[in-house]
């Protein structure tokens, strides 16, 4: 049983929670009320910078969209389509206050919300995605997923909450919402535009040569498998006895890359701690892994 927790608006913006709770379906408030609204921008969909910053360029938004903020994701605006996105208030049981999701007109079961949670139960897939300009740790359920995401203001996690992910259509639907999302203080003039998804160039370790594709991730990192499966070995090196457990694409486990590289049998290998995502699970366990052979990448970084 997941157990989800009443909230309050806060004084002050809060950090995202941290992953908590045990289980394995997304969880879902029951909605108390079935009330829709139209969406009406909550402010004017273009953005004039403020005294001061006169430099920076004027955004505005796509012709059409209007803006609409929820009181408890504190550093996002959600630009969006009033003919496919309506407004619908829900109450929380023992909450003070009326909270809003975004649900598609025509997808009753297309939504994204804030989640008010407990903790996090251990999702089916865990990998990261780019939609616009930020990068996204997801936590995927079977018909929902918890999309991750840091802000420039931010020291954790926003979480936001999606539903309807099985349909293709609202995966699409929601997608656009998400990458058209804004942070709150750009689009309030506070801060000029600046990508939270950064390109920089791979690290190349001094010296090392391997004839794997070069290395991108480096000591410190969290990754997650992108290859259809990867072993965790006791040894760094291609070989039956060093396999220990195998890994399939997306698995709900991050991966710490504790040192490394190393080069094998055409492979770069590192030492890395694996951990399975949920409350109460500690380590897997430790060995090496493969990040890249002479083909492709078998692990990816995490935002």
């Amino acid at each position: 049983a997941i157990l989800w927790l009443a909230a309050c608006t806060p004084a002050q913006p809060s950090a995202a929670p941290e992953p908590a709770a045990t289980g394995t379906s997304s969880p879902r408030p029951a909605a108390t009320s079935t009330q829709t609204e139209t969406l009406a921008p909550t402010h004017t969909p273009s953005i004039t910078p403020t005294p001061g910053l006169s430099d920076l360029p004027t955004l505005a938004s796509a012709p059409g969209l209007v803006a609409v903020e929820h009181p408890l994701i504190y550093y996002f605006v959600f630009l969006v389509d009033p003919a496919q996105w309506e407004l619908r208030p829900i109450s929380e049981p023992g909450s003070m206050q009326q909270l809003f999701f975004l649900r598609n007109t025509t997808m009753e079961t297309c939504e994204l919300r804030a989640p008010v949670i407990g903790g996090i139960p251990a999702p089916d897939h865990f990998y990261a995605r780019i939609l616009g300009n930020h990068a996204f740790t997801v936590y995927e359920y079977s018909i929902a997923a918890l999309y991750g995401t840091t802000s420039l203001v931010a020291e954790d996690q926003q979480f936001l909450e999606l539903f309807g992910i099985d349909d293709p259509a609202c995966q699409a639907a929601l997608d656009v919402v998400l990458t058209d999302m804004m942070e709150a203080a750009v689009y309030h003039g506070d801060r000029p535009p600046v990508s939270l998804v950064t390109a920089l160039p791979p690290p190349t370790p001094m010296g090392y040569q391997c004839n794997s594709l070069p290395p991108r991730l480096q000591a410190g990192d969290r990754a997650f498998v992108r290859a259809d499966a990867v072993w965790l070995r006791s040894e760094p090196r291609r070989a039956e006895e060093t396999q220990s457990q195998l890994f399939a694409r997306h698995a709900p486990s991050v991966i710490y890359i504790e040192s490394g590289p190393v080069c094998a049998d055409e492979h770069t290998f590192w030492a890395v701690e694996v951990y399975e995502v949920g409350e109460g699970i500690g380590l897997v366990r430790s060995g090496w892994m493969a990040e890249a052979n002479p083909e492709e990448y078998l692990l990816e970084a995490l935002p």
